[in-house]
């Protein structure tokens, strides 16, 4: 298997983007599936800061994989 330690602080991640209008629904809110486009973004961008990105998961012979979301 993989174990990797690493500190806490580069487990943290954050990115701000401009909610395009578009992107919102007639009450304002943010559409669901662009919201997990969000979401996938930021988990890609996060495991590339890291490098655990796209080079490093095909040479692992791993993917990522989704099996649930809740929009609270």
């Amino acid at each position: 298997g993989i174990l990797t330690v690493m500190s806490v602080e580069r487990l943290e991640h954050s990115e701000q983007w401009r909610v395009r209008t578009f992107e919102l629904d007639s009450n304002g809110h943010i559409n669901n599936a662009v919201y997990l486009n969000y979401a996938e973004q930021v988990a890609v961008d996060h495991a590339e800061s890291l490098s655990f990105g796209r080079e490093w998961a095909e040479s692992h012979h791993v993917a990522w994989a989704g099996s649930a979301h809740n929009v609270i």
